[in-house]
């Protein structure tokens, strides 16, 4: 397979796409797969983002199993092509499946492992992100001092990165832990 073979994965890419504007998710699901199996072996970023796009379909179907698998499969392109930010990314998204079908300690591991390697590579908007999805983890086990020292860790973050939509969602998150504090105490 030459570069045919990578236009041919873009043109199944832009179906998927367009299949996505119009709700077709089971028709974007083909499309994706369609495009990672045109593509030649050695193209692991362009399999990666394929895979991590169908998992994110997947998702939004509540196929969770195969969203988890996919992601996986994503995760392990990407660590292969050396890139670390994409592969935290991806153990990211395997927590937001975790979270989801309430799994709290598996989403919460991986969570802190895509924290670790953000962390490592000083990739602010990762950490961010993690923080406030541990912190909603924290929150929902009922650990409120944890899940505010996370939420206001991914808000001043957030608001270094300019992210205002962000920093008031963790702003409505704190207010809702402080609020249900004072209901306790």
């Amino acid at each position: 397979m030459g570069p045919d073979s990578y236009e041919s994965a873009r043109i199944k890419s832009c179906e998927a796409a367009e299949c996505l504007e119009n709700g077709d998710y089971e028709g974007a699901l083909a499309s994706f797969a369609a495009a990672v199996e045109l593509l030649p072996e050695d193209g692991h970023l362009a399999k990666a983002r394929l895979c991590s796009n169908i998992g994110h379909i997947l998702v939004r179907l509540q196929q969770y199993e195969e969203a988890a698998n996919s992601f996986g499969k994503a995760l392990a392109l990407f660590l292969q092509s050396g890139d670390r930010v994409r592969s935290a990314e991806q153990i990211g998204n395997i927590g937001s499946v975790y979270r989801d079908t309430e799994n709290w300690a598996a989403s919460l591991d991986n969570y802190r492992k895509a924290l670790t390697i953000f962390e490592e590579v000083e990739y602010k908007a990762g950490i961010a992100d993690q923080s406030s999805n541990i912190g909603y983890v924290c929150s929902r086990q009922g650990a409120i001092k944890d899940a505010v020292q996370y939420f206001g860790k991914a808000k001043d973050l957030y608001l270094e990165l300019g992210e205002d939509r962000k920093v008031g969602l963790c702003e409505q998150n704190l207010q809702q832990l402080e609020a249900l504090t004072k209901n306790r105490g």
